[in-house]
Parts: C-alpha cells; sequence; structure tokens
C-alpha cells in the first residue's frame, strides 16, 4: 500500500483522477529499462502488476490516489485501505521522529549487546516521552496546541539520571519539573490553509531525468 500524487505519476493513474470514480483497477507493465538488467529467463517470466486504485481526499481537499495489491473489494473495503493508509502514517512518522531526533542509526556500542541496550534504550525514551506529553497535554494543554517530541525527549534526557532518587517528595518535583519543561514549547497549527512550498533544487538540471520524465508523460 503506498499513496501516489494526482500529478506527475503514471498516465493511468491521471486518468483515473479526471474520471471521478472513487475505485478502479490498473495493470503496470516493467519497463525498458528495468527489462534491459535482466537476463532473457527472468525477462520471460516479468509480467504485468495489477493493482487496485482509491481515491484519496485529504482534510485539506487534496486529491492524491492510494494504490495497493489488496484487489478483492469484498474482503477489503476501501474505507478500511484508507484507514489502513493513515495509520501506517502514523508509524512512519514515529520512525522518523526515533531517525532524526533519537538519532537510532548512529550506535555509540561496538558489540552486538551493546547495540541491542542503545535500541532498547530509544524505545524506552520514546515510550517514556509520550506518555508525558499526554498527562502534559491533559494538564496544561490547552485546545489545539501540540507538544514537541523533539522538546520532551531533551527535556526526559537532562533529568532522567535523578528521576529515582532516595527521597520521594525529591522524585515528585522532578517529575513536576519534566512536565513544566515539556509545556514551555507548543506547537499551535495554522488556520488557514498555507500554500505549498514546491522542492527547488539548484543543482544543474539532469538531461537523463528530463528525458526519462518526457517519455513518462508521453507514455
Amino acid at each position: 500500500l503506498f499513496r501516489c500524487p494526482a500529478e506527475g505519476t503514471f498516465p493511468a493513474v491521471k486518468a483515473f483522477v479526471r474520471s471521478g470514480r472513487h475505485e478502479d483497477y490498473i495493470c503496470i507493465t516493467p519497463s525498458n529499462n528495468y527489462l534491459k538488467g535482466l537476463n532473457t529467463r527472468l525477462r520471460k517470466k516479468a509480467g504485468g502488476i495489477q493493482l487496485r486504485m482509491i481515491r484519496l481526499v485529504s482534510p485539506d481537499g487534496n486529491v492524491s490516489v492510494l494504490l495497493t495489491n489488496l484487489l478483492n473489494k469484498a474482503r477489503f473495503p476501501k474505507e478500511q485501505i484508507i484507514e489502513l493508509y493513515f495509520r501506517r502514517w502514523a508509524v512512519e512518522d514515529h520512525y522518523r521522529s526515533e531517525k532524526v531526533t533519537l538519532e537510532v542509526e548512529q550506535f555509540h556500542g561496538k558489540t552486538p549487546n551493546s547495540i541491542r541496550q542503545e535500541l532498547f534504550a530509544v524505545v524506552i525514551m520514546s515510550v517514556i516521552a509520550r506518555t508525558l506529553m499526554v498527562i502534559t497535554s491533559n494538564l496544561e494543554g490547552p485546545k489545539g496546541a501540540e507538544f514537541q517530541f523533539k522538546n520532551a525527549i531533551m527535556t526526559l534526557a537532562a533529568e532522567a539520571a535523578v528521576l529515582v532518587p532516595d527521597d520521594p517528595q525529591r522524585a515528585v518535583e522532578i517529575f513536576t519539573e519534566i512536565l513544566y519543561g515539556i509545556s514551555r514549547i507548543r506547537y499551535y497549527r495554522p488556520k488557514s490553509v498555507r500554500p505549498s512550498q514546491p522542492r527547488v533544487t539548484k543543482r544543474p538540471p539532469n538531461k537523463w531525468c528530463s528525458s526519462r520524465r518526457e517519455k513518462l508523460n508521453n507514455a
């Protein structure tokens, strides 16, 4: 299951978007460039891939298309597939936080056990930080405000070593300080839709990519 933009994609997907239908099927055949990298035996076995197309309208009104190999409409209704996509997106956003904020791919240890320890530490810190974000939101968070995961991690990391002192009263004070530190930085989503900012590269244009894009549009 993956999402495909409405523009700059397969001609069949563009035609599906223009048709206004909510569901349809598509057969994607291997490209010539893909077939060139195969030997004769694999080239004969290479066939088209049948996919199911589902129209997806985001809350801001943008239209995109979900492509999936779950072809049975009765067993996999489009509503469940759309829900599955948004649930998967939340998981991918969590992976992004682990890679960017927690730098899970930068290991400090050299042995298998030390790497396992770092991976478990990342998971534990992530769960504790998000739990504290929920607690902070219930106590101090106004409606519409979101607390930053990065700030929660940094606040927790600064106090984690002294979070379990011998004095229970001191532990409560430290816990309160952590919640206050998390509540200091808040994010409010814009009330109006902001114009999209397309990615712009300043590198010289690649003639091979331009040629491929032109062939794809004319296919």
